[in-house]
């Protein structure tokens, strides 16, 4: 194994106050808890005139001991500036403020967790360094996520404080109103705009034998819910120092901040660290290029106002993503700005740029050195509960091409091998038998390592072994990282320190992706996607194993191809697109046969990355991923596209062909109207098994003449004008219950109003309804139902399979009876429907035109008038106009029956409209009602389809937050999403329908994140129907009928399955009632 001891920062030979040499000299050898000889004066309370005082603990000893005059903070934009004397002075008041706010003494935080938003700032500096001084855990939040996931971090962590900053007070009251396990002190900080004066001496106080202070960041939850991860004071210094022997931090330094600050990145790297140093930090974020590059080159420009920065950067770190749009972005600048900028990257004056988080290419690490005249990216490893773990040296001679370098000082590191379980010691990299190196687990121990898993002690327990030789030693963490230890004659002689030598780490990939097994041999996904990137027609890679019956797993490639190789072979190939053999060829002299991609994918546009540059990669490379889900485990998928979001930010690509966003201010972009054309995309309908409606028809133009004869129909005046009809069959259901009333049967509600929303919308197609209401059984004749409850599983499956349902239709039905027996009910649907249409169409006399005699009326089109395209149409009407109201129905009804007090409180409301329960009242005159309405929208809002109904902008780019998204490009958002989103419907699982009157009383438009009939052009024709038939329905019910639930359980209203609408784990929705009594009042 490799064993690092951490060296006396005293080597550097860069500090000038001896005081400061001293107090920088022993924090490695005073840890929290755990004092040695130290100087006397900060041993000793200070004597002179104490303001507050500071815990007597390194981080803050350090700034204490910083010259104070010294610049700390800077924003960029603003040129606001602060010292050390203000930070320290800042952090005094902000302390004790904090104790006050919280309600106890100076130990009433200790341990508790304190979470806090604020964005890239002083005021977050100040607010992070009050929390440690005040031995609390700091636990910063993401102003990026959604507040659903801000609910999950705050409810797992049980937060004791929510500070946040004005900028955020109003997403933090949002998360407290989003219905928190615990209720946290809520503080919202003015912005700090002027630092505060230090106008006496500091104290420093000693907090006992351990502190219980530190920092939580939580994991970003690719495969479970992210898991908090608790790194003691005692490791955050073990980091920071590590990091400053390593780098060589100085009070000289500036630091550019162009990074998040919820990952260990930002904040130990690029805050702690510095602070401990004395280093001065410039904040600009969110990243530009164009400001990256102004502020770069400011100093080496002449200066044309007083307000142009002066100060060079000494020190970026950044991830490859920015790196890369940083080179992009350079060709486009004036020609100045160009010459000042390489000036100003050149390694005279950038001492360190240091890139990380991702694998750096290597055209990346080439382009930047050329560009810099010879500044060389440092890499290094690290992930959140270890910190920085490995890094490359400050010699360039150091910095490796695909390495990350030896273990940091303080840091022990192994690897352990992934087939034998062995410790590979140095020596050993090379496997006895086959001469080829051997990989192994990267497992890490020493003081930087974090303590826990936030109250999950299994996985605590899961990501430690102890050692071997030794029990009473740390035990070491299990990084799940694989990697190869390999000798570099170059590099490697101490010229960077002497924990810089020996044989380098280079980073495979993660076990659980990034290691991909083929016929008996494995492959690093991160070296195939290096060479990838290397080759000149390729702008972006991903790698990833993809299931193979001959090898177990093939290696496969996702690649985003530069403009000019796109539509041609870059002159080579003629017209031909650059293409799987041209990669092939391309990388057989780099890539060994068995690691060569079999398959490659070519994306239009960008593979989606978050801010650290991460993606999912499996979900871009296939559809298995999907499949799996969504056919094998049944309707599971849109919980994985959940978690991508959550792990990945708000724009993400699910399945090589198509980008989800979840970000309701995109979803009228996605969804626009008529004026500009949006297409749906073909694999997507294929779900509804009828390429003749309307509701699949891919084409925009084609859709708008499919849709035109069925308008008129479902306008607003022509449902109101048909009232009457839906009356009728209200009135039948109501005669439904008084029956099981004086029977006192269980009546199966959810049965009833399918067969109520069936009986309407037949009545539409064909002027006369199926009759499902006339009969007691209302299950035994009613098919719809029974393919409902039984057939819509199938959906996934043709959406990947879409070749089935053509070769169904394609045979005749008695042969399909006997194949497929399990599809019965839709052959007889089949049956009926094309019954019913040749008698609705032999009725040329009837006093009311049917949507079948609009459909085949001589003005449409010829082939429009298709045997095919009235069976298809109907089919759709009939399900989409049955399922999806008689499920809200059901829905709204549950959670009436639930809470009686909205039933009582609804039914005083109807009465205003309906003075006796039998009153029969249309849907003009219920809609003005405020709660009715309000139970209808929140009822829509839980109970909505849950499917994605992508769009394609044919002809038009379209962009998100500096993605572009090309011409053609599948693209979708869940109306689940917005209508869970805690930002937008506070406690967002709850039936709320107060939150609609409220908004109202406000002014506040709420309904403007309703979408459960989606929006723009496609907009789902049957809307004011089902909006009749929800009033009148609701209406008739609660007002007349008092009920009971019966023989029910939670499960069945669970939504735990997408298939198309919500669905329970079994079956549909299904609400039993007892009629209790009849209101005569």
């Amino acid at each position: 194994m490799s064993r690092r001891t951490l060296m006396p920062l005293l080597s550097r030979g860069s500090i000038a106050s001896p005081s400061r040499q001293h107090s920088l000299h022993t924090l490695l050898a005073w840890r929290c808890g755990a004092p040695t000889s130290r100087p006397r004066s900060l041993m000793t309370p200070i004597v002179r005139r104490s303001i507050s005082s500071l815990p007597n603990l390194p981080l803050f000893r350090a700034l204490q001991d910083h010259d104070q005059s010294n610049l700390a903070v800077v924003h960029s934009a603003s040129a606001r500036s602060f010292t050390y004397g203000n930070l320290v002075a800042d952090v005094l008041q902000a302390k004790d403020r904090l104790l006050q706010s919280a309600g106890g003494g100076k130990d009433g935080l200790s341990g508790e967790r304190v979470a806090f938003l604020a964005e890239n700032s002083y005021d977050y500096v100040v607010t992070l360094l009050s929390i440690l001084a005040s031995d609390a855990i700091a636990l910063p939040l993401s102003p990026a996520f959604p507040v659903g996931e801000l609910k999950y971090i705050m409810d797992n962590s049980q937060a004791k404080v929510l500070l946040a900053t004005e900028k955020y007070a109003a997403k933090a009251q949002e998360l407290v109103k989003a219905g928190l396990d615990r209720e946290p002190v809520l503080d919202i900080k003015e912005k700090i705009k002027v630092g505060a004066s230090n106008t006496g001496s500091v104290s420093l106080e000693d907090i006992g034998v351990e502190s219980r202070g530190g920092m939580m960041l939580y994991t970003s939850g690719t495969t479970n819910r992210p898991k908090g991860v608790l790194i003691p004071q005692s490791a955050l210094t073990a980091q920071a120092a590590s990091l400053l022997q390593a780098w060589n931090y100085t009070p000289q330094d500036r630091l550019l901040h162009l990074l998040p600050l919820h990952h260990i990145h930002g904040t130990v790297n690029a805050i702690v660290t510095p602070i401990l140093a004395g280093s001065s930090i410039e904040f600009m974020f969110p990243f530009n290029t164009d400001a990256v590059w102004t502020r770069l080159a400011a100093p080496f420009l002449p200066q044309t106002s007083p307000s142009t920065p002066r100060s060079k950067i000494t020190f970026l770190t950044a991830v490859p993503t920015i790196y890369n749009r940083l080179l992009t972005s350079f060709p486009n600048l004036p020609t100045p700005t160009q010459e000042a900028a390489r000036q100003a990257i050149s390694p005279e004056h950038l001492r360190l740029n240091i890139s990380g988080s991702a694998a750096l290419p290597t055209p990346t690490k080439k382009a930047w050195s050329d560009l810099s005249n010879g500044n060389v990216l440092l890499e290094r490893y690290g992930m959140t509960e270890v910190g920085m773990a490995i890094s490359c040296g400050l010699d360039f001679t150091d910095r490796v091409d695909g390495s990350v370098g030896w273990p940091l000082p303080s840091v022990e590191a192994r690897l352990v091998d992934t087939e034998t379980n062995e410790v590979i010691n140095p020596g050993e990299e090379l496997d006895s038998t086959t001469g080829r190196e051997r990989e192994g687990e990267i497992q890490l121990r020493g003081p930087t390592i974090f303590k826990e898993y936030w109250a999950n002690e299994k996985a605590t327990q899961e990501s430690f072994v102890p050692d071997e030789t030794d029990g009473d030693k740390r035990p070491w963490f299990k990084t799940g990282d694989v990697a190869v230890r390999r000798p570099v004659p170059s590099a490697g002689h101490g010229s960077s320190g002497e924990w810089a030598q020996g044989p380098m780490y280079f980073i495979q990939g993660r076990r659980s992706v990034d290691i991909i097994k083929t016929g008996g041999e494995k492959v690093s996904a991160l070296e195939v996607e290096r060479e990838l990137l290397s080759l000149p027609q390729i702008a972006e890679a991903a790698v990833v194993g993809l299931p193979s019956e001959q090898w177990g797993q093939k290696v496969a490639a996702i690649v985003v191809l530069r403009p000019e190789y796109r539509t041609s072979g870059g002159g080579k190939n003629g017209d031909k697109p650059w293409g799987a053999m041209d990669m092939r060829r391309a990388l057989k002299d780099r890539l060994a046969g068995y690691k060569m991609p079999q398959e490659m994918k070519v994306l239009e546009g960008v593979i989606p990355r978050n801010a650290m540059g991460k993606g999912p990669k499996l979900a871009a490379a296939t559809s298995l991923h999907e499949f799996y889900h969504d056919v094998i485990r049944g309707g599971k998928f849109i919980w994985e596209i959940e978690k991508m979001h959550r792990a990945y930010g708000p724009i993400v690509r699910i399945n090589p062909r198509e980008v989800h966003i979840a970000d309701p201010s995109m979803y009228d972009e996605i969804y626009a109207g008529c004026s500009r054309k949006r297409e749906k995309d073909p694999r997507m309908v294929s779900s509804y098994a009828s390429s003749y409606a309307a509701l699949a028809t891919v084409d925009h133009d084609l859709h708008r003449a499919r849709r035109a004869p069925l308008n008129p129909f479902f306008s607003k005046k022509a449902v109101l004008e048909l009232s009457g009809v839906v009356q009728e069959k209200v009135s039948l259901l109501a005669w439904h219950l008084e029956r099981v009333h004086a029977e006192q049967a269980v009546f199966a509600l959810s049965t009833a109003f399918t067969a109520l929303t069936g009986d309407i919308i037949t009545h539409y197609l064909y002027g006369k309804d199926n009759g499902y209401l006339r009969e007691k059984d209302l299950v035994k004749r009613n098919i719809v139902w029974d393919i409902l409850a039984k057939g819509t599983s199938a959906c996934h499956l043709f959406r990947f399979f879409p070749i089935i349902p053509t070769l169904t239709k394609a045979f005749p039905i008695r042969l399909m009876r006997l194949v497929r027996p399990a599809l019965s009910n839709v052959y007889d649907m089949q049956e009926q429907i094309s019954r019913q249409s040749d008698e609705a169409l032999a009725h040329e006399g009837a006093k009311r035109r049917t949507i079948y005699h609009a459909l085949s009326d001589p003005s449409v089109p010829a082939g429009e008038r298709s045997v095919a395209r009235l069976r298809d149409e109907s089919f759709i009407v009939l399900l989409g106009g049955t399922e999806s109201t008689a499920a809200t129905l059901t829905l709204a009804t549950y959670h009436l029956l639930r809470n009686k007090d909205l039933y009582i409180k609804l039914r005083q409301e109807l009465q205003q409209v309906m003075p006796k329960p039998t009153t029969e009242a249309n849907w003009a005159q219920l809609e003005r009602l405020p709660y009715l309405t309000a139970v209808i929208n929140e009822a829509l809002r839980l109970g909505a389809a849950a499917l994605r109904p992508a769009r394609v902008a044919p002809t038009e780019t379209l962009y998100y937050k500096g993605y572009e998204i090309p011409p053609g490009t599948p693209v979708s958002t869940i109306s689940y999403f917005i209508h869970r989103n805690p930002a937008i419907f506070p406690d967002p699982e709850s039936f709320h329908p107060e939150r609609w009157v409220q908004a109202a009383e406000r002014g506040d438009n709420l309904t403007k994140y309703l979408v459960p009939f989606t929006r723009g052009s496609r907009i789902c024709i049957g809307m004011n129907l089902a909006y009749a038939e929800l009033y009148m329905t609701l209406a008739a019910i609660v007002r007349r009928f008092d009920l009971e639930l019966c023989e029910m359980r939670p499960e069945d209203m669970e939504f735990t399955r997408e298939m198309v609408v919500q669905r329970p784990e079994k079956g549909v929705w299904t609400l039993k009632v007892r009629v209790v009594g009849i209101s005569e009042a």
